[in-house]
């Protein structure tokens, strides 16, 4: 419970800010980005993997967020952590595909 609450927290995070950055490899170390934070997260746990799509699905089902000066910066970030959760959990690739 304690990662799931992270991971929300993580999501929040993400609400504010305009880039992200992900890692696929985590055995060089701990991130301290939120990015790295969240891939570790997503990682590791398939709840968090989920709840980091539905955030991610919510988000970008608006025009807003299509038109938004941010779309060039974090639509990369969504698009290359849902394929980093698809690589580690692949029956959470359903919800990968309402994203792209």
């Amino acid at each position: 419970s304690k990662m799931i609450l992270k991971g929300s927290q993580l999501c929040e995070t993400l609400e504010n800010t305009v880039k992200f950055v992900v890692i696929e490899d985590t055995s060089a170390g701990h991130s301290n980005s939120v990015g790295g934070q969240l891939s570790n997260l997503c990682i590791k746990c398939s709840a968090v993997a989920q709840g980091f799509l539905m955030w991610a699905t919510e988000r970008i089902s608006t025009y807003e967020f299509s038109s938004s000066a941010a779309y060039p910066y974090s639509a990369p970030g969504i698009l290359s952590l849902s394929r980093i959760i698809t690589t580690h959990h692949p029956l959470l690739r359903e919800y990968v595909i309402d994203i792209a």
